[in-house]
Order: structure tokens, then sequence, then C-alpha cells
């Protein structure tokens, strides 16, 4: 597995720790998922793979909305029906958000998720229903 320890890089290990910083703070992420998706999405610069975040921690009530819209047939957006007991709703301590999850849409997405489990990630898109975008730990 690929860790944050090994890179040696002053300027990558800057970009890293500002990185997961912003993941923890602007999207909710539990820090050890913060800090493995940091290093990988180094990783998939560096294989040519350019993404976008989709989501990281979902307040549960809108997680139950994003299960009405699926439901209803309104799936703009959303890749998989969302899970009722949803690793991106998980709170921490003080019922700060904690996200053990992070949907990334990449420019290749299987690519992604073959080279997910070095980084320590587990991948959506080996779900018996499919969910490509959904990385977690």
């Amino acid at each position: 597995m690929i860790t944050y320890n090994q890179i040696k890089q002053p300027e990558y290990k800057k970009w890293l720790t500002e990185y997961k910083a912003y993941l923890v703070e602007n999207w909710g992420l539990n820090s050890d998922l913060a800090e493995k998706v940091a290093v990988f999405l180094l990783y998939a610069y560096f294989y040519g793979l350019n993404w976008t975040i989709n989501s990281g921690f979902r307040d549960p009530e809108y997680q139950k909305e994003l299960q009405k819209r699926w439901d209803a047939g309104n799936r703009t957006g959303i890749v998989a029906r969302p899970a009722t007991n949803s690793l991106h709703s998980v709170t921490g301590w003080l019922s700060k958000p904690d996200s053990h999850a992070i949907d990334l849409k990449f420019n290749d997405q299987n690519l992604a998720g073959q080279l997910s489990p070095f980084f320590g990630l587990k991948w959506g898109g080996n779900f018996n229903s499919r969910d490509p975008v959904h990385f977690y730990v």
C-alpha cells in the first residue's frame, strides 16, 4: 500500500498536507480517509486521471432525500441508490462530520477503481449494484 509517509518530495508533501485538510474541512471526510484519498489523487494526477468530487459527508436527512428522489425516478446526478446506513453520513465526536466515503468521478473510472486498493481504498465499482464513483475505507 502506498502511504503518506512514503512521499519524500517536500512540494508533494506540502500539497498532500493541504489537500488532506481541505478534504476534512470542506468535504467532512474522516482524517484517515482524507489522507488516503489525497495520496490516491496525487498518483491519479500522474496517471493522467482528472477528477471531480461529487460528495463527501451527507447529512442523514439529505441522504433520505436522495433516496426518495431515486425511488421516484429522479436520478439526476445519482449513480446508484443511496444506502440507508451510508458511510457518507457518519458523524464523529460532537456530531462533527466524519465521512468514511467519498464520491469521485474520474475521466477513466475503471482505471481509478483498479488503482484504489494500492492506496488502502475500496471501490463501489465492485458492488453487486455498481456504484463506480464510490470510494471508501
